[in-house]
């Protein structure tokens, strides 16, 4: 479990570094500094590592499965409803021969505030799946802001030692 916590956070600070790389890249290639640059806005850097983590993977798969639920308590019938027609006929002999028609619907239906408690439950669980969510970005927020901290950082120094040399 602790290991797969510590890859799942390596995964992470991959992908941010892979995003910082990329603005760096971009803007080095346009031969600006980190401070004198004009970066994409934290919002986008957000969404760009966010659309590439692990966790959207699993909130999307949450949020289909609880979607799933969900509409199932919003049916009438608890399971798929049927209707079946058999007829029969005996084997008297004789003028009047026997026959049967036989006509079956199957209609399961709710327990007693079943649907009204699933329907309350599913939506329950949406809740925690967008507080998770955006748990999981204001994670990755901070993370983005200490990588940018550091990056800047690192450049004061370098400017630092180039202005000492």
């Amino acid at each position: 479990m602790m290991i797969e916590k510590c890859f799942k956070r390596a995964r992470q600070l991959i992908t941010l570094s892979a995003c910082f790389v990329c603005s760096i890249l971009y803007n080095a290639s346009y031969g600006q500094s980190l401070s004198q640059s004009t970066l994409r806005p934290m919002r986008d850097i957000l969404e760009i590592a966010y659309q590439r983590a692990p966790e959207r993977i699993d909130a999307n798969g949450r949020r289909a499965v609880i979607q799933t639920k969900y509409q199932q308590f919003q049916d009438i019938f608890s399971g798929p409803s049927s209707a079946k027609l058999g007829q029969r006929e005996g084997s008297r002999s004789g003028p009047n021969q026997a026959s049967e028609t036989e006509w079956v619907l199957s209609a399961p239906l709710w327990h007693l505030r079943q649907r009204h408690e699933g329907i309350q439950l599913t939506e329950f669980e949406q809740s925690v799946a967008q507080q998770w969510e955006l748990l999981t970005r204001l994670q990755l927020l901070k993370a983005i802001r200490d990588l940018h901290r550091n990056l800047l950082l690192a450049e004061a120094e370098l400017e630092i030692s180039r202005a000492n040399a």
